[in-house]
Order: C-alpha cells, then structure tokens, then sequence
C-alpha cells in the first residue's frame, strides 16, 4: 500500500504514533488482500492482525478464517528488549538486530536507522493487544496454538513447524 493513498497515509501516521490502525480501515484492507488469487492458491500468514473479537468477526463474516492461530507467548520484558534495537537498512532493506540478529560483519552502520517502533509505540501496543488477548483465543480457539516464545529461535522455530505440519495434514 503507498502512503500516497489517504489510507496509506492513515495507516503510516498510525503506525508512527505507535496507535492502532483503526479497525474499519485495518480489515477492509486485509479482506481485501485475502482475497486476491494468490491467497487462496498460496496460503497467507497475518502478524498483529485481529487485534480484536471485532475484525476477527468482520474477517469470519467475509469468509476467511486461518488453518491455525498462534500465540507466541513471552514476557512483556523480553517482547520490549526484542523491539528495541532493530535497526532498518535503506539499502538492502532489511531489518536487523543489534544483539540477536546482527547485520553483516563491515556492513556501514551508519547508515541504518532505527526501526518505527519507539519504546513508547511499543508499550503502547504491548497494552492494546495484552488487554484484548483472551477475546481473541476465544474466537479462535479451535485453532489456537500457544509456544513459549521465550526460547531460543530454533527451538520455536522447529515447535512451529511441528505444529503446522501436524495440523496441516489433518485438514
């Protein structure tokens, strides 16, 4: 989506403020997206998104419901210190961390920045998400899956993908 759209430019300032996309504008955009032909013949995967019981209504109402809805569970300490410390490069575009995932030894530093999320907007979706998290696990709750986050990321990452791979066999 451009920011030379007016939701563009909605969903750009929200995310700068750390405030939650508001919820019409967030669903119809991902509706819409869910949609297109290579959702269906691919697959997709949301991050963030339903925030809450509403969107994840508004998402069942259109027809879209996802195979599996997994929590990564950490503690709000270690969800902060994961956030803190990205840091974005403008030239290869990708994203980095500091301490867990480094960039490239002699890559120029300088010239990356530090990624949207200010400690602030941080806490503030960290409270958003935390004080809607039970809505959301009853709306999917079938297929719900909770992994301990707080380990290291092969060990969730293999847990993942055992869950995804029994799951998806049963469907």
């Amino acid at each position: 989506m451009s920011k030379d759209t007016k939701e563009g430019e909605k969903v750009a300032n929200c995310m700068r403020d750390g405030i939650p996309v508001p919820h019409d504008v967030a669903s119809e955009l991902i509706i819409r997206r869910l949609k297109m032909e290579d959702a269906n013949s691919k697959g997709w995967v949301l991050n963030g998104f339903p925030r809450t019981r509403s969107e994840a209504l508004r998402l069942q109402t259109a027809g879209i419901s996802p195979l599996f809805f997994i929590l990564l569970d950490v503690p709000y300490e270690v969800a902060v210190q994961r956030c803190n410390g990205r840091r974005y490069d403008p030239i290869t575009q990708n994203v980095y961390h500091m301490e867990f995932c480094p960039p490239p030894q002699g890559m120029a530093v300088e010239r990356m920045f530090e990624d949207d999320d200010s400690l602030a907007a941080v806490v503030s979706r960290w409270k958003y998400f935390d004080a809607r998290k039970d809505e959301l696990i009853e709306c999917y709750e079938p297929v719900f899956v909770r992994i301990d986050g707080n380990r290291p990321l092969d060990v969730v990452s293999q847990e993942i993908f055992e869950q995804v791979d029994a799951r998806y066999v049963a469907v």
